[in-house]
C-alpha cells in the first residue's frame, strides 16, 4: 500500500512546515529520543513528506528500513504506526489548547465546573473576551461564556442570589437559542442551495423555515439579522428582502467577519444573476456596483471570494458603466491570480472585450483570434460571442455565418451547459442575423417588429441582449 493511503500517511500529509517542525520537537521530548523506532519512523514519513514520495513509496520500504528481513515486521510495524498516530493525535490537541480553541476552553471550563474550582472558573470568566463579528463559533462561545459564568454563580446557591441566578439564566437560555437559531438558518441555507443543484422542489421544512426568518429578523444579533434576510431572500427571491439585506450588509461591513462575507456575498450574486436572467436588467447596475464595491474592500482577488466567471463580468460591466481604463487595470491585477492554464486565453478574451470596447475591431478580432482552439475550451461561449460581434462590425458576412453555425452545432453537442444557458446562446445567434448594414437594408417591417419585441426587455432575456439592443439603434440611426 503506497504510504499516502494509509491513516498515517494521510496524517503526515496534512501537516505544514510549522506543524511538522513542532511535531519532531514534541515527539524528542515526550518519546525515548532520536534513537527510539518511533522517532525514525517519524524521521522517515516527514523525509518522503519532504521529498513528495508519500504517493510512490510504499509500506515495504518502511518496514525494510526500520526492521529489515524479520518476519514480524509486519505486526511491528502496525503497532509504531498506531502509537505515532496517537502521538500526532496528542500533539494536535495540545496545538489546539495552544490557540485558546473553542472546544478546548469550553472542556477547560467543564473540568472548572466539575471539580468546583471557583477561583479558578472566576479567572477564566473574567479574562475570557468574546468578538461577536469576528471570533469563529462566537454564538457558541458565548453560550458557554454564559454557561460557566451561571454556574460559577451556582456554586454558591442560596436564597441570596436566587435573583442573580434567574437573570443569568434566562441569559443562558437567549444565549443557546441564538446559537440554535443561527445554526438551523445556516443548515437550511445549504438544504435549499443543494436542493435547487438537483431540481429538489420540495422542502419539508417550509414552515420551519418561515418561522425562523419572522423570528430573527427583529433580533438585537446583527450576525442573525443578516442570516435571516439571507435565508429570507433565498427563500423568497423579493427585491424588497435583496434591498433590505444590502442595506444591512453595507451598513455594517466593517463590523462583520471574513466569514460573514462568504456566506452574505454569493447569497446577493445569485439573486441578482436571477434578477438578469428573468428580464429585470436594471440589475446588471446593481451587479456593477456590487462588484466594485468587493474590489473596493480587496476582497475580488482573496480565496474564498475568486472566480473567473464574476471577474469577466466585472470586467464586462466596467467597460460598460466604468471606464476603460478601470478595466485595463483590472486585466492587469486579474493576470497575477489566474492559473497559467488560462491566463493566456484570459488575457486575449479580456484584451479583445477593451478594444472592442475601444471600436478597434480589428485588433479585437486579431486579440481573440490569437487563442489557441483548445485553449479557448475555458470561455468557449464567450470566445464564440467575441467572434460573431467582430464580424458583424467589420460586415464579415460569410465567417459571420460561419461563426453562427459553427457556435449553433458546439451548443446541441454539449451536455454540460444547461438547457436554459443554450437557450440563451441560441437565441443570440438568431438575432444576430439581423444585425449587419447589408442585411438591414433588406428587412421587412414583419423582421424589424420581430426584433423590436425580442428586444423589449419584458421579453425572454438572451445573451447579449444590452449590446443587441444598441446595435440595432445604431442600425436604425444610420
Amino acid at each position: 500500500m503506497l504510504l499516502n493511503q494509509t491513516t498515517l500517511g494521510e496524517l503526515y500529509q496534512s501537516l505544514s512546515p510549522e506543524e511538522a517542525k513542532g511535531l519532531e520537537l514534541y515527539l524528542q521530548k515526550n518519546t525515548v529520543g532520536k534513537e527510539s523506532i518511533l522517532y525514525q519512523l517519524h524521521k522517515l514519513m516527514i523525509e518522503a513528506k519532504l521529498q513528495a514520495m508519500l504517493a510512490k513509496l510504499n509500506t515495504d520500504y518502511i518496514k525494510a528500513e526500520l526492521f529489515g528481513g524479520d518476519e514480524k515486521s509486519v505486526s511491528k510495524l502496525t503497532t509504531y504506526n498506531n502509537l505515532l498516530i496517537n502521538h500526532i493525535k496528542d500533539y494536535l490537541i495540545l496545538s489546539k489548547v495552544k490557540e485558546k480553541n473553542i472546544y478546548t476552553e469550553t472542556l477547560w471550563g467543564e473540568i472548572l465546573i466539575e471539580r468546583r474550582l471557583k477561583r479558578n472558573l472566576l479567572l477564566k470568566i473574567t479574562t475570557s473576551k468574546i468578538d461577536i463579528y469576528n471570533d469563529n463559533y462566537s454564538l457558541l462561545k458565548k453560550y458557554f461564556h454564559i454557561r460557566e459564568s451561571f454556574y460559577f454563580e451556582h456554586l454558591d446557591l442560596s436564597r441570596k442570589n436566587f435573583k442573580t441566578m434567574i437573570d443569568k439564566l434566562r441569559n443562558l437560555i437567549a444565549s443557546f437559542k441564538d446559537y440554535v437559531s443561527f445554526n438551523y438558518i445556516e443548515l437550511y441555507s445549504g438544504y435549499l442551495t443543494l436542493s435547487k443543484q438537483i431540481n429538489i422542489n420540495d422542502n419539508p421544512y417550509r414552515n420551519d423555515l418561515y418561522e425562523l426568518i419572522e423570528l430573527n429578523k427583529t433580533s438585537t444579533n446583527d450576525l442573525l439579522i443578516i442570516q435571516s434576510l439571507s435565508l429570507s431572500l433565498i427563500v423568497e427571491n423579493s427585491h424588497n428582502t435583496f434591498y433590505k439585506l444590502k442595506e444591512f450588509f453595507l451598513e455594517k461591513f466593517e463590523l462583520f467577519s471574513t466569514q460573514t462575507y462568504i456566506q452574505v456575498i454569493p447569497v446577493l450574486n445569485n439573486f441578482i444573476t436571477k434578477m438578469i436572467v428573468s428580464g429585470n436588467e436594471i440589475y446588471y447596475v446593481e451587479y456593477y456596483e456590487h462588484l466594485k464595491f468587493i474590489s473596493q474592500k480587496n476582497l475580488l482577488f482573496k480565496p474564498g471570494f475568486f472566480s473567473i466567471v464574476k471577474l469577466i463580468q466585472y470586467i464586462r460591466l466596467e467597460l460598460r458603466y466604468g471606464t476603460i481604463e478601470k478595466a485595463e487595470q483590472l486585466l492587469e491585477e486579474s493576470l497575477k491570480v489566474i492559473s497559467p492554464a488560462q491566463k493566456d486565453s484570459f488575457q486575449f478574451l479580456i484584451e479583445s472585450r477593451i478594444s472592442f470596447a475601444k471600436k478597434d475591431y480589428k485588433i479585437s478580432l486579431r486579440k481573440i483570434s490569437i487563442i489557441n482552439p483548445s485553449d479557448s475550451i475555458y470561455y468557449f461561449p464567450q470566445y464564440k460571442i467575441m467572434l460573431i460581434k467582430n464580424y458583424i462590425m467589420l460586415a464579415d458576412i460569410d465567417r459571420l455565418m460561419a461563426e453562427r453555425e459553427n457556435f449553433y452545432k458546439y451548443l446541441n453537442n454539449q451536455k454540460n451547459i444547461q438547457e436554459d444557458e443554450k437557450r440563451r446562446h441560441k437565441l443570440f445567434i438568431k438575432y444576430t442575423e439581423y444585425l449587419t448594414n447589408a442585411r438591414y437594408e433588406y428587412l421587412t417591417d414583419y423582421m424589424k417588429k420581430r426584433i423590436e419585441n425580442a428586444l423589449l426587455q419584458t421579453s425572454p432575456y438572451f445573451s447579449e441582449k444590452q449590446w443587441v439592443r444598441e446595435r440595432w439603434e445604431e442600425l436604425k440611426g444610420n
